[in-house]
């Protein structure tokens, strides 16, 4: 390696001198830097995680900042978890269930009086701040009324509209008090209801009569159920271990987590808003800001952090068998060979969502085995496998 200077060591960067070869051609410097820059990566067990940025160059040396991610501290991988009860159906739960499906089978009918609880409505949807739209609350809706719609208490505000009319209000939405709602109420349908009579179990396809419709939902509640609680211990070994490893994670990786995430989420919604730079980098800083927001965003990089580390320490990967059988939905459902397939997500960054998602199940499917399942504290005696598979 070339003399190589560290002016600056953090847990997520490296401020860098590189001395040039005094023979150097100008040409090949940038060839050259990028050889050095992998050579003192790889010594060190650092990877960049944004392009190297140069700062200042001239004849004798180049100054470089490289962005690397932190070093992460894994706990033992065979953890302790106390296992949660499985929901049971309950006779609530039942009822519950058939009033979803009456609604779902309800019959529909356009009218242009006033919204009233129960009615499949369509509106537009915003909200601003000063001026500024909030990002995630500028949408369309189309479904049912109920007393949780967009938040507690907010269908009051719809109370009284009809179809073509608009109504401006203030509200107390998450992580922003007192922004200034608008909607726009483009139709409203009456449900009427098939009545839970003998001719509802086949209408529902639950079965010829309400024994046998009773049965089959319990059935599929039960099932449903029993697949929710197995996800739900799944991904609570994998947060246990985000939550025992030790990671400093740098701001800038932080926020370019949060700023990926609000370009996927809301760029298309904000790109109708024709804003300027200025007003989308405000509207970026009070979305970012909200708790919710940045707790999921802290929470999902410290996740992928704790994941990437697993895959590496523990050498996890994509054998190509397996990424076919990954492709291989897509390619039917597109009417794509594999290799077409394959090229489509690349080009669009598709590939690499699948493949990460993957090697976390690989990673999750891992603490599985190694896991020590309690319940009321007694370890279970059937494998983690046989329970979480």
């Amino acid at each position: 390696m070339s003399s190589v200077a560290v002016l600056e060591e953090s847990p997520g960067h490296y401020r860098l001198y590189f001395a040039l070869p005094t023979d150097l051609p100008p040409q090949d410097v940038q060839n050259w830097l990028a050889l050095e820059l992998d050579a003192f990566l790889i010594q060190k067990g650092r990877q960049l995680w944004d392009l190297p940025q140069i700062e200042s160059q001239d004849d004798r040396g180049v100054s470089v900042l490289a962005r690397v991610f932190p070093p992460v501290y894994l706990p033992e991988l065979s953890l302790t978890l106390e296992l949660p009860p499985v929901q049971q159906v309950t006779e609530e739960l039942l009822q519950s269930h058939l009033i979803e499906l009456q609604y779902a089978l309800a019959q529909a009918e356009e009218v242009m009086r006033p919204v009233a609880q129960g009615d499949r409505i369509c509106f537009d949807f915003y909200a601003e701040v000063a001026g500024i739209p909030l990002p995630g609350a500028c949408q369309s809706y189309a479904g049912r009324v109920r007393n949780d719609l967009i938040a507690p208490g907010f269908f009051q505000n719809l109370v009284g509209l009809k179809p073509g009319e608009s109504h401006q209000f203030q509200w107390d939405l998450p992580g922003a008090s007192g922004a200034n709602c608008h909607v726009y109420l483009q139709k409203v349908e009456a449900l009427a209801l098939p009545p839970l009579d003998d001719a509802f179990p086949s209408l529902s396809g639950l079965g010829v009569d309400w024994a046998a419709a009773f049965s089959n939902l319990q059935a599929q509640l039960s099932e449903r159920y029993q697949a929710q609680w197995q996800q739900f211990v799944r991904r609570g070994l994998l947060y246990s271990l985000a939550e025992l490893a030790q990671i400093e994670i740098p701001e800038d990786l932080f926020i370019a987590q949060q700023l990926a995430r609000w370009n996927r989420e809301e760029g298309a919604a904000l790109a109708a808003w024709s804003l300027s730079q200025g007003e989308r980098d405000r509207a970026f800083e009070l979305w970012r800001q909200q708790p919710e927001n940045f707790e999921q965003d802290y929470a999902d990089l410290r996740l992928a952090l704790v994941v990437r580390e697993v895959v590496q320490q523990e050498a996890l990967e994509i054998r190509a068998e397996e990424l076919a059988l990954l492709l291989k939905p897509f390619a039917e459902r597109f009417e794509m060979t594999l290799a077409e397939i394959h090229a489509a997500l690349t080009e669009t960054g598709a590939l690499q969502s699948l493949l990460d998602q993957a090697l976390q199940e690989k990673v999750v499917d891992l603490l599985v085995q190694r896991a020590c399942l309690t319940r009321e504290g007694k370890r279970v005696v059937q494998a983690g496998q046989s329970l979480l598979a």
